[in-house]
């Protein structure tokens, strides 16, 4: 099928002036997809000096604020709200989309069973990348981990920032909780996972789609650091998984430094090999 448009509204969410680049080039890489959407929305988080700047310095969008709480979940709520897209796909103010990102998640949801669809979140370290810090662990930064499926899957939700959903669902289920989302810097989150349990629930043989191929580029700065700073990898070890996966993995622990510089294990975790990823357990 050739298509003109796309009957897709893009929203993508900004709280803070100090990722605006980020927001610049999150919007850019929409307007340069392989083909356009109906409409790009920004949804401007309860910062008036930012909502005045995107309507002065960015063209071509539709840019709203947040009237509900303060947070990711009534963003794009408020986004929602104004969306005339049969579809309605979620990019994060810090990821940029491949050309091909949006035609791909349409595509998916050619199918009348398909509730939404959703695709890969790279990680663009902008520094240096923990060399210690496993692929399988990604899902900590936002970005998809080491051992998801490398193929169209169906999924129980995508990741909310790269994402493509009908706004039929919204219409019938409501849109996302404000007690689980994110608030500004806050990393906080679920929203997503609630928002899809909920769509289940109300259309059990229907489902959601993974798509390896659409993928988003997630930046990750020296803002990642604070998610990562008390979290140490220490020898490999035996996972003891059972069904004969391999045993090797990599055990995570979270430390707590006092001031007198003494470390105590606060809790650990078993980061399994790409054969059994995802499979995790955790130990008090």
């Amino acid at each position: 099928m050739i298509y003109a448009t796309l009957d897709v509204s893009v929203i993508i969410c900004a709280y803070t002036e100090e990722r605006w680049h980020d927001l610049v080039a999150a919007v850019e890489s929409i307007q340069r997809q392989s083909v356009l959407p109906r409409e790009i929305i920004v949804v401007i988080d309860h910062n008036a000096c930012l909502l005045e700047r995107v309507r002065a310095h960015i063209p071509d969008v539709i840019v709203t604020e947040n009237y509900e709480p303060q947070g990711l979940s009534g963003a794009r709520n408020s986004g929602v709200a104004i969306a005339q897209g049969t579809l309605i796909a979620f990019l994060d103010d810090d990821a940029t989309a491949e050309p091909d990102w949006l035609i791909r998640l349409t595509c998916c949801c050619e199918d009348s069973q398909v509730l939404g669809a959703g695709g890969t979140v790279e990680p663009l370290w902008l520094s240096e990348r923990p060399a210690w810090f496993p692929e399988e662990y990604y899902w900590v930064v936002g970005c998809t981990y080491r051992g998801l499926p490398e193929k169209l899957t169906v999924v129980r939700n995508p990741f909310g920032g790269c994402t493509c959903i009908r706004r039929e669902v919204f219409e019938v289920v409501g849109g996302f909780r404000h007690s689980i989302g994110r608030v500004g810097g806050r990393p906080m989150g679920g929203e997503e996972t609630e928002f899809c349990i909920r769509a289940k629930q109300r259309w059990p043989q229907k489902f959601f789609l993974y798509e390896p191929q659409a993928k988003i580029h997630h930046r990750r700065t020296d803002r990642t650091k604070p998610q990562l700073a008390n979290w140490r990898l220490g020898d490999a070890e035996l996972a003891g998984l059972a069904g004969g996966a391999s045993p090797s993995g990599w055990l995570i622990r979270r430390i707590r430094i006092a001031p007198t510089g003494q470390k105590t294990v606060v809790n650990e975790l078993t980061v399994c090999s790409r054969s059994c990823a995802g499979k995790f357990t955790r130990r008090p």
